[in-house]
């Protein structure tokens, strides 16, 4: 349980951290991961009827492996030994040196109002808002008590379960409870000006109460995509589902944190176009926040999956090509990030090493996007009819548990067992390179065609201006009105690639024909404004400024 205030001022939570712990081996200490804390008392309770407490003596390392953090040494007084419980209770504060929370003065919120605070605990940060066992091997179940001056809103990954008036300090309590075991890295607090809107019958979003109409008309289809995934796999077990619309400033794409999934407001666009992506935060609901890597060598199993599902429900909604598209651009990032690596780098592989580094340090698309090949090339071999019912029972069999590789390997072999002949089973066991999928670093054993006649229609079209050299538009380029985003990204990405042959008159045309300095697509701003910069092209210096500015 967390029990803390939170003190804008001092940009600090202030309170205890309650664990209770079921004994499973012989110890007479508890160790916890710690960033950014500073510590003040370790207790154990030694009645829980009168609620009495006992000191407990306890030790921070700092000298244990930097890339970690700390380490909270509580000894017990005595050995503990299986079937034995206990539970303990640290007062603590969090200072500067906290990784996860983010603290947003009011001018770097979209309503300017109030100061916000957000979280974000993945991979291993959780342990810089509490002092835990900070590691997907541990799923637990957490409660929460926050206090906030009154004028401010909490939300967490949690079911809200009540608000309490302080009328004689100006303050609230939120309530917050969690039933369902989840790894660490997916609690979560947003705290500030918020305002919650239902959008459906379990689905609904959080944003600045300045924010709320525009983001509720673009995730107004959000229960169709709960829907849609639901329908490919396995009931949904969380409840609601809602999406929180973090202010400009937050740094990444989303976050999938059961019950409150974070997401930037880039995805607001006022044209539905990046809609899209809130599918990959909802598949995470079933790979990831369900069934979770057990260790962040494993994160494969949470992202390739998540990547696949997601294309799945893609293709299904809005055709097969979308999806394809999808997957050719997410190829192209994982080639450029493992060049980045180097090939022979185990960060390329699916299964890195990690030997005490942090886990953030291996952070790149190769697990999405090698995971998600490796899932193509299985189902290639029984069919998406069968390798869906694959899905659904290796779902089914590891719900609210950490897994390893081995444990998909288990699943996947069982089922080949239990669905076709000898013949073909020992034909399709015996073919499947392990290895050189999950070990060994560089590009996958199977390499896949992701192209599509839209795809290479689009670099065509960029190739076609290239070479009028200004002069004119090529004879299709009204095509590029009607492509969605992603295609618009390849024609932009054939831009980049083809930057030496990119000059100030190709641009003006371009951009006179296509208006994309003014674009409201993120992603075609991003790839825009680089090749647009590096090639002098003046008119797009400002906007260029103003999109970073407003990040």
């Amino acid at each position: 349980m967390l029990d803390f205030t939170v003190d804008f001022d001092k940009q600090s939570f202030i309170g205890d951290v309650y664990h209770y712990f079921d004994v499973v081996a012989d110890t007479d200490r508890v160790i916890l991961d710690s960033v950014g804390i500073d510590v003040y008392n370790a207790q154990l309770q030694t009645n829980a009827t009168t609620d009495e407490w006992k000191d407990l003596d306890w030790l921070l390392r700092s000298d244990l492996n930097k890339n970690l953090g700390d380490a909270l040494v509580i000894d017990l007084g005595r050995k503990y030994t299986p079937g034995e419980g206990f539970k303990l209770r640290v007062n603590y504060a969090t200072n500067n040196g906290s990784l996860a929370i983010n603290w947003l003065k009011p001018s770097q919120t979209a309503g300017k109002k109030l100061p916000y605070l957000f979280t974000q605990c993945e991979s291993i940060n959780c342990r810089s808002v509490a002092p835990m066992q900070d590691s997907p091997a541990q799923k637990i179940q957490y409660h929460a008590r926050v206090t906030v001056d009154e004028q401010f809103v909490v939300k967490m990954s949690a079911n809200d379960t009540g608000v309490e008036h302080l009328p004689e300090t100006n303050q609230k309590v939120y309530t917050f409870q969690n039933d369902i075991p989840m790894a660490s890295y997916l609690i979560a607090i947003a705290v500030g000006d918020l305002e919650y809107r239902s959008l459906g019958r379990r689905v609904g979003v959080v944003t600045e109460p300045s924010q709320i109409d525009a983001v509720a008309w673009e995730l107004s289809d959000l229960e169709t995509l709960l829907d849609s995934v639901e329908n490919y796999l396995t009931p949904y077990i969380w409840g609601n589902y809602t999406i929180l619309v973090l202010p400009p400033s937050f740094p990444f794409g989303g976050m999938e944190n059961p019950l409150l999934t974070f997401a930037s407001p880039t995805i607001i666009t006022g044209d539905k176009s990046q809609v899209y992506v809130a599918t990959h935060e909802i598949a995470h609901s079933w790979t990831g926040n369900d069934v979770t890597c057990q260790n962040w060598e494993s994160f494969w199993l949470n992202e390739g999956f998540t990547v696949f599902e997601e294309r799945k429900v893609s293709g299904q909604l809005h055709g097969v090509d979308f999806a394809k598209v999808e997957a050719l651009l997410g190829n192209a990032t994982m080639f450029g990030d493992m060049m980045t690596y180097g090939m022979n780098h185990p960060f390329s592989s699916l299964h890195p090493t990690l030997e005490g580094a942090n886990p953030d340090d291996t952070f790149s698309n190769v697990p999405y996007d090698k995971g998600y090949q490796l899932l193509t090339y299985l189902e290639s071999h029984i069919g998406e009819e069968m390798f869906q019912k694959f899905l659904r029972t290796y779902i089914l069999k590891y719900t609210e548990d950490s897994i390893v590789f081995d444990d998909l390997r288990e699943s996947w072999e069982d089922f080949i067992e239990d669905h076709y002949n000898g013949t073909f089973t020992n034909g399709l066991l015996s073919s499947i390179d392990w290895d050189k999928w999950i070990y060994q670093p560089g590009l996958p054993p199977i390499i896949q065609d992701y192209t599509t006649v839209q795809s290479n229609q689009s670099s065509d079209l960029a190739d076609g201006y290239i070479a009028l050299n200004g002069s004119g538009s090529p004879d299709n380029y009204t095509a590029f009105d009607d492509y969605y985003s992603n295609l618009k990204v390849i024609f932009l990405e054939r831009l980049n690639i083809r930057q030496s042959d990119v000059n100030i008159p190709t641009l003006t045309k371009i951009d006179a024909d296509y208006n994309l300095t003014e674009t409201v697509d993120p992603e075609c701003k991003q790839r825009w404004f680089p090749v647009a910069i590096r090639a002098h092209y003046d008119q797009a210096i400002e906007p260029a400024h103003e999109f970073i500015s407003s990040q």
